[in-house]
C-alpha cells in the first residue's frame, strides 16, 4: 500500500514538472524577456547597396512605435573622404565593442562633428521615418548612417530591441550613390509629421 501511494505521489509529480516546463517554454517563445519593447525592422537603402539615387531619402521602419526624439539624436550621417577617415580610424580601434569609454565617447564627438544635418519625415503612427540631408547627396559617393540603438527608445520608454546591430549596439549601413546625379528630388512618403532633429 505505501508502496503504490508513493508511485501514484512520484507519478504526480512528474506530470506536474512536465506541466510547468511546457508552460515556462510557450512564455519564452511569445514574450519578450529582455525589456524591450521596439526593434528596428528595415533600413533602406541597404547595407552594401551600390547605384543609389542621391535625391534617395533614407527610411527607418521600427516594429512599434517610437520615442521620436531618441530617434533622431542617436541617428548620424555623413558621407566621402571624412567618413572614410572615421571608419578608418574605427576598424583600428577594433570597433565599438573593443575600445574604451574614452575612445568611444572621442569617436561619437567625431562623429557629431561631420555628422549631415536635415530633416526627418514620421507617419502617424510613429513607427516609420525619413530623413532627407539639407544638402543633396554627391553622386558615386559612400555614405554611413549610424544608430545607436543604445540610446534610442520605443514609445513606451523601453529600450531598443538588440539582435538587429553588428556593433555593440551601433547599426551602421554603408552605400554608395551612383553616377548620375539626376535633377529630380523625391517626396517623402511618409511626410505626416516633419520634425526637426534638435540637434545644436
Amino acid at each position: 500500500m505505501k508502496q503504490t501511494t508513493l508511485t501514484i505521489i512520484l507519478i504526480g509529480s512528474l506530470l506536474l514538472l512536465l506541466l510547468l516546463a511546457g508552460c515556462g517554454t510557450d512564455n519564452q517563445t511569445t514574450t519578450p524577456t529582455n525589456g524591450t519593447d521596439v526593434v528596428i525592422l528595415s533600413v533602406t537603402p541597404a547595407d552594401g547597396t551600390t547605384g543609389v539615387s542621391p535625391s534617395t531619402l533614407i527610411a527607418i521602419k521600427f516594429s512599434g512605435p517610437v520615442d521620436t526624439l531618441s530617434i533622431m539624436r542617436n541617428f548620424h550621417f555623413t558621407g566621402g573622404d571624412q567618413m572614410h577617415e572615421w571608419r578608418d580610424s574605427l576598424e583600428h580601434y577594433g570597433g565599438f565593442g573593443m575600445m574604451g569609454m574614452g575612445n568611444m565617447d572621442h569617436m561619437m564627438e567625431w562623429m557629431d562633428s561631420i555628422h549631415y544635418s536635415g530633416d526627418f519625415f514620421w507617419n502617424d503612427a510613429m513607427d516609420s521615418c525619413e530623413f532627407r540631408p539639407d544638402s543633396a547627396m554627391s553622386p558615386s559617393t559612400d555614405y554611413l548612417c549610424l544608430l545607436n540603438e543604445g540610446g534610442m527608445r520605443g514609445h513606451s520608454g523601453g529600450m531598443m530591441g538588440g539582435g538587429n546591430h553588428n556593433d555593440s549596439g551601433y547599426h551602421m549601413f554603408q552605400f554608395t550613390t551612383g553616377p548620375n546625379g539626376g535633377n529630380t528630388s523625391r517626396q517623402a512618403s511618409t511626410p505626416d509629421q516633419e520634425i526637426t532633429s534638435g540637434r545644436n
